[in-house]
């Protein structure tokens, strides 16, 4: 299930995101749910500004928080966007990410008329990787060591995704 984010997240999105397994290529854990304070404020607000659309995922069962996914850095004059996920590692490989993220390309190609949604995943990041392929993204690059994660510089491959591709 997918909603709006509140106030009342906080403390999940701070579990999801202190566990190392589940940022370990994004960044380093949060060690404290006030440093997400600002992180939470955007999923909540970033719709207002126009910079990003971002929703709770929720086992639909039991209402417990399992990740989040995201449209963000919008350029409304090309069409595009690009796509940001994270799950809970409880949650992994049980199909969650691939409806949730389903469902907000389709509502970005069909309510939103975005003509490309683009995502960038940390070399090495063989889930995102494989989540990606499987909702028909392409591979289009690979930005050499543009990304210091944990003290180190990592390459980030570029996927896209077309409104025209075959689904």
């Amino acid at each position: 299930m997918l909603r709006a984010f509140g106030a009342a997240d906080l403390e999940d999105l701070f579990r999801c995101l202190s566990d190392p397994l589940t940022v370990e290529f994004v960044t380093e854990p949060a060690d404290g749910p006030d440093v997400l304070e600002g992180v939470l404020e955007e999923y909540m607000h970033g719709h207002e500004r126009g910079v990003s659309l971002n929703w709770a995922i929720r086992e639909k069962a039991t209402d417990v928080y399992a990740g989040s996914v995201s449209l963000q850095e919008f350029s409304f004059h090309d069409l595009m966007a690009e796509a940001a996920f994270d799950l809970n590692r409880n949650f992994v490989s049980r199909g969650y990410m691939t409806e949730a993220l389903g469902a907000v390309l389709a509502y970005g190609f069909e309510a939103m008329k975005l003509h490309r949604v683009e995502a960038r995943v940390v070399q090495g990041n063989a889930r995102s990787e494989k989540l990606l392929k499987r909702l028909r993204f392409r591979l289009e690059g690979n930005l050499r060591e543009s990304f210091v994660l944990h003290g180190s510089p990592r390459s980030v491959l570029i996927y896209g995704r077309l409104s025209t591709d075959p689904v």
